[in-house]
């Protein structure tokens, strides 16, 4: 597949910085073929236990089902990396969505069943005893799609 005829885009956002540079990727290669770009969050569900997030800026100090502090930290991180206005700049249709289950895994599912071209992923590189034990989100998605993948690196 070329992708000058990439038409759908997924972009993997964990709300890093790492995530900042793989959306800037996903929406300059949206803007040079005319490609949708969806930001995608997948809250890595263990074993189907509820979990949860403290927000920092939560004065209450309240918790938050995971979900739903997903989609409010997604909103912040649209507005914050500036992807919103860069998509209006660029002309680019830009969406987001919010899935739970293991970020490999989930980053598949969502692409083949929107159909994308292409996924982005970002990366920090990370090596040695860290990724042996851990293993990488970017690196299980290249191996599993079927679809070509994009590892930005911070």
């Amino acid at each position: 597949m070329s992708l000058k005829n990439c038409k759908k885009i997924i972009v993997a956002v964990d709300f890093s910085s790492d995530s900042k540079v793989a959306v800037n990727e996903g929406l300059s290669l949206a803007k040079m073929t005319g490609a949708e770009v969806t930001l995608h969050h997948v809250v890595h569900d263990l074993a189907d236990q509820p979990g949860f997030y403290h927000k920092k800026k939560d004065k209450k100090k309240s918790i938050h089902l995971m979900t739903d502090a997903a989609t409010d930290m997604m909103k912040e991180f649209v507005k914050k990396s500036g992807a919103d206005s860069s998509a209006k700049k660029a002309k680019v249709k830009l969406s987001t969505s919010i899935s739970k289950g293991l970020p490999h895994n989930e980053l598949i599912k969502i692409a083949k069943k929107a159909k994308a071209d292409v996924i982005v992923v970002g990366t920090s590189g990370q090596s040695g005893l860290k990724k042996l034990l851990m293993g990488s989100t970017a690196q299980r998605v290249v191996q599993m799609a079927k679809i070509p993948v994009i590892v930005v690196r911070n």
